[in-house]
């Protein structure tokens, strides 16, 4: 069975704003050491992840910015954003809490995501993976809405899982990813112990604890609200999970096949560039200053 390795707390950052409250929850400075600092750089595939809660009314939105190489997974917990990239224009639909919004940057695209008018209380989450950036040749730039009907429940009476991507429970998500990866939002009632299954043995990954607490692992560590918890290396694909409390426990789990390569971030202009080398980063992002609204084309 899998125990719990490290449990890491979240870094709030950002400007201090009392409508907006931005967490990292993965993800640390770049090859200039730009961003913010945290202890928790990677857990391979995974790179980055943010956790955005937004409350009341802003003075501006998120402003369109480049990127390469990784994969931004948006899952809304609450609200509705627009977005727009400058390959495919404005999507024809609302990205809705429930639903994703998952751009594959490939080699190259700017993009934005921006709350609707009028809607302001808005919690999501931003996950970035790392596709095969080791290739010659990256593909263009792609992206995949899919509404929150179109994304796979399990329940019963203990258990309610989102199979965001992937597959769990005997249910596939829509999502075709480019690299095998597992990513579900889950929920525990009271009182309840389960045992999750991770596609491989060798897969690497983490919790997020979104509500609640609980003990996570043969470890029985505890989590709570707002930290994350990266899974042990043993050769196993059993986690298991108890809820002690009365109350449900409310959590992302997300593993994956690692590179077991290493991989730079550029910062800059509002996004990021992901590359094998700071060489083929630093290129990236001399493309985009030149010629930013052709980017990727």
């Amino acid at each position: 069975m899998r125990t719990i390795k490290e449990l890491v707390e979240v870094i709030p950052f950002g400007p201090k704003n009392e409508a907006m409250q931005l967490f990292r929850v993965i993800g640390t400075v770049d090859i200039d050491g730009q961003g913010t600092l945290h202890q928790l750089g990677q857990v391979d595939p995974f790179i980055f992840l943010d956790d955005a809660i937004i409350r009341g009314e802003l003075p501006t939105t998120f402003k369109k910015h480049p990127h390469t190489g990784l994969i931004a997974v948006t899952y809304l917990l609450e609200g509705e954003m627009h977005a727009w990239d400058n390959i495919h224009g404005v999507t024809q639909d609302l990205n809705r809490a429930g639903g994703v919004y998952c751009v594959n940057a490939g080699r190259g695209i700017v993009h934005g995501e921006a709350p609707i008018e009028g809607v302001r209380q808005l919690r999501l989450l931003q996950l970035w993976y790392c596709p095969d950036i080791y290739q010659s040749q990256l593909p263009q730039a792609s992206y995949q809405l899919f509404q929150p009907d179109k994304i796979p429940v399990y329940q019963d009476e203990k258990l309610w899982v989102k199979v965001i991507i992937g597959h769990a429970f005997n249910l596939s998500s829509p999502v075709i990813s480019p690299w095998p990866i597992q990513y579900l939002h889950i929920k525990i009632a009271g009182g309840n112990n389960v045992d999750f299954t991770i596609p491989d043995s060798s897969w690497q990954g983490f919790i997020y604890v979104i509500n609640g607490k609980g003990q996570f692992g043969a470890n029985q560590v505890l989590g709570l609200e707002k930290q994350c918890l990266t899974i042990g290396l043993e050769k196993s694909t059993t986690l298991t999970v108890k809820n002690s409390e009365s109350i449900p426990l409310e959590f992302i789990l997300a593993t994956g096949k690692p590179h077991h390569q290493s991989f730079v971030k550029l910062l800059g202009h509002g996004g990021a560039i992901v590359a094998d080398t700071e060489s083929h980063a630093r290129d990236a992002m001399k493309l985009y200053e030149v010629d930013p609204e052709n980017f990727g084309n």
